[in-house]
């Protein structure tokens, strides 16, 4: 019987699915052929979701998320959410500097306000 943990892990992976317009991996993790939880036009995508206030990142499972994102010639991101609204996205530097290169093509606006960061909606915000 799943636990409010786990439908909560899962709840968390379909919302990052619709927000990056991919689709969601059936299985994810238990076959080679689905070992991820998102799959998106650019990027293969692992959520993680937490009640602690730290996550323990392993870089083995980061070596993992890189040769599987490699096999279907995708870039890979890590998502982690914790309760209480922050949520971040973890991907290799060399991918964050192809972004940042990019960044006049696109109509990207970030703000802070009142102790929150703001994108383009509400939906969207973290509580600093």
């Amino acid at each position: 019987m799943d636990n409010f943990f786990q439908k909560a892990g899962r709840k968390f992976e379909k919302r990052i699915t619709k927000e990056v317009g991919g689709s969601n991996t059936p299985g994810s993790g238990n076959q080679w052929h689905s070992p991820r939880d998102t799959v998106e036009k650019h990027f293969l995508i692992e959520s993680k979701l937490t009640g602690q206030d730290h996550y323990v990142f392993e870089l083995e499972d980061w070596f993992k998320q890189e040769q599987d994102a490699m096999k279907f010639g995708k870039m890979p991101v890590m998502v982690m959410g914790f309760f209480g609204g922050l949520e971040y996205a973890i991907t290799h530097k060399s991918i964050w500097l192809q972004i940042v290169d990019n960044l006049d093509n696109y109509q990207l606006t970030i703000w802070v306000r009142k102790g929150k960061i703001c994108t383009r909606s509400e939906e969207h915000t973290s509580e600093l």
